[in-house]
Formats: C-alpha cells, structure tokens, sequence
C-alpha cells in the first residue's frame, strides 16, 4: 500500500471541472508527491488506460469515480475496465466517490471486486488518508 510521501499518481473522474479542482487541491494539501491525472468521463480514462498499457509509470494507483457523468458513467466505466484490466500491468484501486445516496448504487458497489470503497461527496482529509496510506 501506499505511504506518507510516496508518489502516487491519482486519477479523478468527474464531468463536475469545478469538483474536480477542488478535489485536486484536497489531495495535493494531502501529499503534494501525489501526482494527479484529471478526466471528464469514463470514455476518457478508458482511452487513456489502453494508451498507455505499456507503461505503468503513467498508469493511476488509485481512481476517484464518480458514478453521475454524461458521456460514460461510473457504471459503464467499472463494465469497460474489466475487459481492459487484463491489459494492465499493475492492480488500480478504483473508490467510488459520488454524490449518490442510492442503496441500490451503494449495494451494486458492495458486490463489485473492482470497486474498494464507495463515499459520499464531500469526502474529508482524514477519510482520504484512510484511503490512500492504508
């Protein structure tokens, strides 16, 4: 797992631009090693993933997901990174970070094996360092 002041390179999906700089600020004041990739849909990092497949260095550690976006949802994004998975060479934690409180979105999260944690936005620092240095 990851420590304090390990670089870790953390990808946010979110189609909110405003969300995501906010979040992005959160997780530098955090760790400021942490390098952080920004998308606006589930289409963009699933293009970004099969681009750079050959080289881990820029893969994500750890992906925020939102569930809510217009292009590809969180939803379809988990369905599209199972078949994409399988070409990676290097395990990615993916954390639903999401502003739904739908107990059927919190059961399909619960069951899934690629989702390790679904939370409710906002999210505080002490929640994220639980996250990211576990």
């Amino acid at each position: 797992m990851l420590t304090d002041k390990i670089e870790s390179i953390i990808a946010i999906v979110d189609d909110d631009k405003t969300f995501r700089f906010i979040f992005s600020v959160q997780l530098l004041e955090i760790n400021n090693s942490n390098k952080i990739l920004q998308f606006e849909d589930g289409y963009n990092i699933l293009e970004f993933l099969l681009e750079n497949k050959e080289n881990s260095d820029l893969l994500p550690d750890i992906i925020f997901l939102d569930l809510a976006m217009k292009q590809i949802d969180g939803w379809v994004f988990i369905e599209e990174f199972e078949n994409v998975k399988k070409y990676l060479p290097k395990d990615i934690i993916i954390h639903i970070l999401t502003g739904s409180n739908e107990e059927l979105d919190k059961l399909k999260a619960s069951v899934n094996p690629h989702i390790s944690h679904y939370l409710n936005k906002p999210v505080t620092n002490n929640q994220l360092k639980e996250l990211i240095y576990a």
